[in-house]
């Protein structure tokens, strides 16, 4: 009771205060100015509370309290109202006698907030008695939002935080704007969340919007809006880069599908093939909006489906492991999936805790832990709740018992925790967020695991970085992969990349290469936008807050200047290991020195346990077999020419030697006699064991970059050059059983997409055999073939990515010596290439690199006609040397007639003629380009240029998009760098 007492007295109180605080608040608010209201540009009447008497003068005056009041109007008796105040002029008239209308009102009008001091108070008629103090608010346009940051960039997508701005004194909207960065035209976004309502200011809130294109840069602002105005894009906006689209293949397999077709385009596939992606996407859409899937073939086998998923580069790792888990534990709902059939880009994915193992494997340790953290957590559930339970009739005994148990048990629960932390064995037990990042390959198939090998990775092991040193062909960058292959299998989620592309075999790797591929990196880190200085800093200190130890490799490195000196600032953080042909790159890092084969490796490599290697050399003699690793050098980039040649053609090593001691004497500059004897081997391998045309195929090679070349262009190549169409299966067959090229990648339905990658001395020796007309010969094909293939649509992945592979080979060709030497008409060809390298750097956000390639695609134009004159000459000059040139059979004009159409070039057509052909759509999907008809067509539907107009405008059109595309590379650059 007398608990209820305290309560009633304490809430009688709380009453009582409660109305004599509204009391006190009524009786001083009763003389409190009033408010008045009124919208910028417009008028407000300000009442006045005396009876108008027009026999006394009549003043309206800001009252500023003890600072004094400041009179605006006056009115004298019988006399017109005169305006005392300059600000004021033209604005102020008297209604109702002495009532005051102010026009075109302005911010600084504002009682509260104006700039103008004397305005600050209160507004105040007198005539005779004083009237009412009014407050004069000016409602107007809202003040830019503040804080605007971007927060995340999907492929299609943008989100971003903002603050509210002054709202004006009305209510207030927010809204997400972007336009394209380098164009004029902004865009409202689009989206149910791109506009939030009812903002205050400093409020903070999200804003998301779709965009059209992916890895495309754009300016993102915010505009506030209320009833009366609203603030421009241009008071402030940040830059926002889409990301880019990355795919991986998968391939499911269907048990309860009857195999029909293996075109998904089929009308008899229609049905599963929209069960397959409604599956697909419906499992995965809600954490990644982005996806795109797409049913590439089907296959025997019941059914298998190849699928070609694509999302985000930011995000594809997460949906690769998310789509695994989805199929794994049946989650995909229409089809019935077999959850032990999957691959990944040709691969199993291993699964997060593994069937088998050792005794001495992480996930066997970490089944028997588990339980035990388990059961031990479990212990200490059951005491506590058995103490919770019984603790009002325990004895103090009891007690102390409980407490040793609970104290034990939980003792038992820190050591395992910390046994988890401390070995990498119990890593199930502690969860990292990181996730593998890696473009390492795995070594070559065939590759044999040397004594070199073995003591690069003893070595790579025991230190923080190592340099490994020597010629070409010993061997440096397999036994370089086969560390990184332990390395992987050894550190949780490493992060691992391969800087490797080198220009030539006289030319190593550049500082251009590492930077274009560091920008890569960056993008997998999750790196923002940084300028090229900054980008070697940014990487190492995300690679340095990674929990795991991190291996970066520099392949082929002739300059240490290459390498920038942040990529060596955090050794024990991040590995870092280096191959060269230079015996002192004066690094001061540990190194290795490369000896070669040894006597046994020899033996071991060439006496293989497959039935064809016993059948060739088991009845060798081991004097003829080192005999030969001898004449090599005993590298083994030799030896496995060598081996490949001899399984293919059954021949005798003591033949064989013979041979190529003769091929060899005819190779032409001052090589080492291993080197020559290298040179030989490729070339016998050519000339004797592969197919003419699979041969001439394979030189066009020799001019490209040595890395990801597509067999499509090799093919192509040679089809322009000769009018030979290749049988590419017998190609891809040859190079690779004669060990001549390393070969990626798949066969499709729709597209070939297999690559080769040869090796520097496979190039540098099929140079050594082409004298210079079959250069040209091939050099001008090239050309042809790239302005078909290489161009600027990026809007579609498919369309991209050509782009993207091809622009190493692209720039390869175009570094030739005999680029000089080509005729005029190939001029405007050279031109859209040189721009196209442009464009392309300018999309990698890598501006500095695109600028040389630029200044060349403006210098050709030039070189054709002079662009310093006024605009019509210019222009009439252009018209008239494109006419010259189209006569004298232009390649650039003649290829526009067999351009390649992309997907988005044909979705453009469909909308303008939905009846349009489903040739172009199935051209555009296989990668061919037009054909003379198929243009025809096109003329005559108006959806191109007759040959008259292209002739008269293709010059004009270069020129401008040259310019245009050189002028906009200024938005790539960061900050400071714009000036």
């Amino acid at each position: 009771m007398e608990v209820s007492a305290s309560a009633s007295k304490s809430t009688c109180g709380v009453l009582l205060t409660v109305m004599v605080c509204l009391i006190l608040q009524t009786s001083s608010s009763a003389g409190l100015p009033t408010e008045v209201f009124g919208d910028e540009g417009g008028q407000v009447d300000l009442r006045c509370d005396p009876v108008f008497d027009d026999s006394k003068r009549l003043f309206w005056e800001v009252v500023q309290g003890t600072a004094g009041n400041i009179q605006i109007l006056v009115k004298e008796p019988g006399k017109e109202a005169e305006t005392l105040e300059t600000r004021y002029a033209g604005r102020l008239t008297l209604y109702d006698g002495n009532s005051l209308r102010i026009s075109n009102l302005n911010r600084d009008d504002d009682s509260v907030t104006s700039t103008d001091r004397d305005v600050l108070g209160t507004y105040r008629c007198s005539q005779g008695t004083a009237g009412t103090e009014l407050i004069l608010r000016v409602r107007h346009g809202p003040a830019p939002p503040t804080d605007l940051t971007v927060t995340a960039t999907k492929l299609y997508s943008v989100t971003v935080n903002v603050k509210g701005g002054k709202d004006g004194l009305l209510s207030q909207s927010l809204c997400l704007w972007y336009r394209e960065e380098g164009t004029g035209e902004w865009k409202k976004g689009k989206g149910q969340n791109s506009c939030g309502n009812e903002v205050k200011e400093g409020q903070e809130i999200t804003l998301e919007s779709t965009l059209p294109t992916s890895n495309t840069t754009y300016q993102v602002c915010v505009v506030a809006q209320n009833r009366l105005n609203s603030s421009r894009c241009e008071d402030a906006y940040v830059p926002a880069t889409t990301d880019y689209v990355a795919t991986f293949n998968t391939t499911i397999r269907l048990p309860n599908e009857a195999f029909k077709s293996s075109d998904p385009n089929s009308q008899q596939n229609s049905g599963l093939v929209s069960r397959i992606v409604n599956s697909v996407v419906l499992a995965l859409k809600s954490a990644h909006p982005d996806i795109e899937v797409e049913v590439i073939q089907f296959r025997e086998g019941s059914v298998l489906a190849d699928l070609k998923i694509s999302a985000g580069q930011r995000e594809i790792q997460d949906v690769k492991e998310d789509f695994v888990s989805t199929v794994r534990s049946g989650r995909l709902t229409g089809i019935d999936v077999d959850r032990n059939y999957l691959y990944i880009d040709n691969e199993i994915p291993r699964a997060e805790i593994q069937d088998t193992g050792s005794k001495d494997d992480p996930d066997i340790i970490a089944k028997v832990v588990t339980p035990i953290a388990v059961l031990a957590a479990a212990a200490i559930a059951a005491v506590t709740a058995v103490y919770l339970c019984q603790r009002n009739s325990r004895s103090e005994g009891q007690k102390h018992i409980f407490e040793i148990t609970y104290m034990a048990v939980a003792q038992v629960l820190q050591d395992l925790f910390q046994l988890a932390k401390d070995d990498d064995k119990f890593s199930i037990l502690h969860s990292s967020k990181e996730t593998a990042i890696s473009n390492v390959r795995k070594p070559d198939n065939g590759f044999h695991e040397s004594v070199d090998c073995k003591n690069i990775v003893a070595k790579a092991d025991e230190a923080s970085s190592l340099v490994v040193c020597g010629s070409t062909g010993s061997g440096k960058t397999q036994g370089v992969l086969a560390y990184a292959k332990k390395f992987a299998g050894k550190t949780a989620n490493a992060a691992m990349w391969f800087f490797g592309q080198s220009e030539n075999e006289e030319n190593g790797l550049s500082e251009k290469i590492i930077m274009e591929q560091g920008k890569s990196l960056a993008e997998r880190l999750g790196v923002g936008k940084v300028s090229p200085e900054e980008l070697p800093n940014s990487i190492m200190a995300s690679l340095c807050s990674r929990e795991s130890l991190s291996l970066l490799i520099f392949d082929d490195v002739t300059d240490p200047n290459a390498i920038p000196p942040a990529y060596l600032s955090a050794l024990d953080k991040v590995k870092v290991i280096i191959t060269t042909r230079s015996s002192n790159l004066d690094l001061n890092l540990p190194d290795y020195k490369m000896k070669g084969f040894e006597e046994k490796d020899v033996l071991q490599f060439l006496r293989r346990e497959d039935k064809k290697s016993l059948e060739i050399f088991q009845g060798t003699s081991n004097e003829d077999l080192l005999k030969l690793a001898d004449y090599f050098g005993n590298f083994p980039h030799g030896l496995s020419l060598a081996r490949a040649y001899l399984l293919k053609s059954r021949t005798s090593v003591e033949s064989y030697l013979r041979e190529l001691q003769e091929r060899s004497k005819n190779i032409p500059g001052q090589l080492k006699m291993h080197e020559k004897a290298v040179y030989g081997a490729i070339l016998m391998s050519m000339e004797n064991r592969m197919d003419r045309a699979s041969q001439d195929m394979f030189k066009f090679a020799a001019i490209l970059s040595q890395d990801g070349i597509p067999v499509s262009i090799l093919s192509k190549g040679l089809e322009i050059a000769s009018g030979e169409n290749p049988n590419k299966d017998d190609f891809v067959t040859e190079v690779e059983e004669l060990s001549l090229a390393r070969v990626e990648g798949k066969k499709e339905e729709w597209i070939d997409g297999r690559m080769i990658s040869v090796h520097q001395q496979t190039q540098a020796a099929i140079l050594s055999s082409l004298d210079e007309q079959q250069l040209q010969t091939m050099t001008e094909s090239l050309i042809k073939v790239f302005l078909q293939y290489f161009h600027k649509d990026t809007r579609k992945v498919q369309d991209g990515y050509m782009s993207s592979l091809l622009l190493p080979h692209v720039e390869a060709v175009l570094s030739l010596p005999i680029i000089s030497k080509l005729p005029e008409k190939f001029h405007p060809a050279l031109a859209r290439l040189y721009e196209t390298i442009g464009y392309m750097y300018c999309q990698k956000h890598l501006p500095e690199v695109a600028a040389p390639a630029l200044e060349k695609a403006k210098e050709m134009i030039s070189s054709l006609v002079p662009m310093d004159g006024d605009e019509e000459s210019v222009y009439q000059s252009l018209v008239a040397k494109g006419r010259e040139l189209h006569d004298k059979g232009d390649v650039y004009c003649k290829g526009l007639k067999t351009r390649l159409l992309t997907k988005g070039d044909v979705e453009v057509l469909e909308s303008k003629v939905p009846t349009l052909s489903e040739d172009f759509s199935k051209a555009a999907k296989m990668e061919q380009p037009l054909t003379e008809e198929q243009h025809q067509q096109l003329v005559e539907l108006g959806l191109a240029y007759s040959a008259e107009q292209v002739r008269d405008s293709f010059l004009v059109e270069l020129a401008a998009t040259i310019h245009y595309t050189s002028g906009r590379r200024i938005f790539y650059y960061q900050g400071q760098q714009r000036v």
